[in-house]
């Protein structure tokens, strides 16, 4: 199985700012695949099964039937696939806090 490949754009450097750690995400696009999707063909076609439409075509269904309650992992799963273009900065910026801390930790330790 390949590797994702990711692009990263660096549009122009900003002075440091005294008191702020580094580095930091100011933006981005798009959401990461889930780790289980099987490689970037699978996850295209994943992205093909799991349109907008189809969603709204789905929910429609089960609030029709009424069976909301007997669907809920399914419900749960719909919901990832409609968010999984969304970008959140906080979260890049979260991990990237964890990778510092961790290799701040494994400086100290050497």
């Amino acid at each position: 199985m390949r590797s994702w490949q990711h692009d990263v754009r660096v549009e122009r450097l900003l002075p440091l700012e005294s008191g702020r750690t580094y580095p930091v995400c100011v933006g981005g696009r798009r959401g990461v695949p889930p780790e289980d999707c099987g490689g970037p063909w699978a996850f295209l076609e994943l992205c093909q099964r799991y349109s907008v439409v189809t969603i709204a075509r789905r929910l429609a269904d089960l609030l029709e039937e009424g069976v909301i309650e007997e669907h809920r992992e399914e419900l749960m799963e719909l919901r990832r696939w409609l968010v999984i273009d969304r970008f959140d900065r906080r979260a890049v910026n979260r991990e990237l806090d964890q990778v510092r801390g961790d290799r701040i930790r494994d400086l100290a330790a050497s």
